[in-house]
C-alpha cells in the first residue's frame, strides 16, 4: 500500500484530517481506501490513521470495534486508562457501563480533569445530545470522560 503521508505518529495524521465530513449514506474515505462499503466508519479511521502513517501490521485490520478491542486484550496491549498518551487507542461504551464498545478514536492527550483528549472518525463535532456521539459524520477532536472509556490499548509501534 502506498502511504499518503510519511508521518510517524497516527495521532499526527489523525489531527490533519479533523474537520472531513462523511458523503451520503456514510461514504467515505476511509473505509473506501480499506477496500470496504460505505460503513459506520470510527475504526475504519483509526485503522487507516495507523496504517498510513507506516504501521499497518500494529492494528488488527477490522471495521468492527468489538472485534478490535478482543484483538487487543487477547494480544495483551490493553493498558490503564489513566496511563493512556498520544497514539494509543481508545474505545468507548458511552452508556457508561463499560460492557459494549460501540465507538473508538486515538488519543491526542492523556489524562486531564479526568477525561482524555481523542481524535475521532464518525462523530459528531460537539455534544449535542440528540447528535450521535458514536455515529455521526465528521472526523473531530473530543474530550471525553473516563466512566465511558471502555479500553485503552497502546499498539506496539
Amino acid at each position: 500500500m502506498k502511504l499518503a503521508y510519511s508521518l510517524a505518529n497516527p495521532i499526527d495524521l489523525a489531527i490533519k484530517e479533523i474537520g472531513y465530513t462523511e458523503g451520503k449514506a456514510n461514504a467515505n474515505k476511509y473505509s473506501k481506501a480499506l477496500g470496504r462499503p460505505a460503513e459506520s466508519w470510527c475504526a475504519d479511521f483509526v485503522v487507516w490513521c495507523i496504517q498510513q502513517s507506516g504501521h499497518a501490521g500494529d492494528i488488527l485490520n477490522s471495521p468492527s470495534v468489538i472485534q478490535i478491542c478482543k484483538w487487543a486484550q487477547k494480544s495483551g496491549l490493553v493498558i490503564d486508562p489513566k496511563d493512556a498518551r498520544p497514539n494509543d487507542v481508545v474505545a468507548f461504551d458511552f452508556s457508561g457501563k463499560k460492557k459494549n464498545p460501540v465507538h473508538i478514536g486515538l488519543v491526542e492527550k492523556g489524562l486531564d480533569k479526568n477525561s482524555l483528549t481523542t481524535i475521532e472518525g464518525n462523530t459528531s463535532s460537539g455534544n449535542d445530545p440528540k447528535k450521535s456521539q458514536s455515529n455521526g459524520d465528521v472526523v473531530a477532536r473530543r474530550e471525553r470522560g473516563l466512566p465511558y472509556v471502555y479500553l485503552v490499548f497502546r499498539p506496539k509501534y
